[in-house]
């Protein structure tokens, strides 16, 4: 029974200890929040989620788009951020970045996909939402890995 309590003290004051590094930082919670308004609006007019006059989109936007590009800037925030306070392997959750872009992209105008898949970038379509919760899935690993390691800095 004490160890179970004497546990559940050490996951609070673990908790406490990520939250204090990450609330006192306020300098790089700016730029993380910079870095998320200027991905969300640059990769949103290149994949023409968000409409632009450029070019159009060959494949209709849908909500998971949206959702998908919210996420994929918060992933790239939170890189940014945990880059900024000097994070390890902080570049080990850079795949869930890349399969976030790949999940709201149109897999027809795409040249970075259709470059990496070739002609099989069309057969995409369909598992888009899937490869945006890989995405998810991956990066929250990655945060369960990583933010117990971090000391306050």
């Amino acid at each position: 029974m004490k160890g179970d309590k004497l546990n559940k003290e050490v996951l609070k004051l673990k908790k406490d200890i990520s939250l204090s590094i990450i609330f006192s930082k306020k300098r790089e919670l700016l730029e993380s929040f910079l870095v998320f308004i200027v991905f969300l609006l640059l990769s949103g007019v290149v994949t023409g989620v968000i409409g632009n006059p450029f070019f159009t989109r060959m494949v209709g936007v849908g909500l998971f788009d949206y959702i998908f590009l919210f996420t994929t800037s918060l992933i790239a925030a939170s890189l940014y951020f945990l880059d900024r306070l000097k994070c390890k392997n902080c570049l080990v959750g850079a795949p869930s970045l890349v399969l976030g872009l790949v999940s709201y992209s149109c897999p027809i105008c795409s040249k970075l996909v259709l470059l990496l898949l070739g002609s099989y970038a069309l057969a995409l379509d369909p598992f888009r939402p899937f490869i945006g919760i890989v995405s998810l899935v991956l990066f929250g690993a990655f945060l369960l890995k990583i933010l117990p390691t971090m000391k306050s800095l």
